[in-house]
């Protein structure tokens, strides 16, 4: 009886390891798999978000709507949440990457050099040429810089 009671519990603990040895590799599996991909956008957004004449307005138009400032303070709508809000200094590093893993994104973090992680937020999900992207992520990163001197 005896027996049967701590083979029992052996194959608990057996079946609570095994359990927990999937959950965290499914966990490291998960961060291992690439970003979304975008959802490809009008062509004509994509030109509109281009031309230096249209383009600063709607790149601007778009940061205020995820990128509210106030006493130098920035409240977030970070990539892929619509009701989660994080609140960082204006004064927080960042950079825009232009890719076809997550389109034209500011990535505010410490280490801006590094290829991947940060707070993102997604200015639009373009998928777009090399000279598209430099147009486009210089318009976004002078919007930012102008929206977060905002006080």
């Amino acid at each position: 009886m005896i027996g049967r009671i701590v083979n029992a519990g052996y194959g608990s603990a057996v079946a609570i390891c095994v359990a927990i040895a999937l959950y965290l590799l499914l966990l490291a599996v998960a961060k291992m798999l690439p970003p979304p991909s975008p959802k490809p956008i009008d062509v004509t957004e994509r030109q509109i978000l281009a031309d230096p004449t249209r383009g600063p307005a709607e790149v601007r138009r778009r940061l205020q709507t995820k990128i509210k400032v106030q006493s130098g303070f920035a409240a977030v709508q970070p990539y892929l949440s619509t009701d989660d809000v994080q609140v960082i200094p204006t004064s927080t590093p960042w950079t825009i990457r232009c890719n076809d893993g997550y389109g034209l994104v500011i990535a505010f973090m410490p280490d801006v050099t590094a290829e991947t992680g940060g707070l993102l937020v997604q200015i639009a999900p373009v998928r777009a040429s090399a000279d598209e992207c430099v147009a486009m992520s210089l318009m976004a990163a002078t919007a930012l810089r102008e929206l977060l001197a905002e006080r």
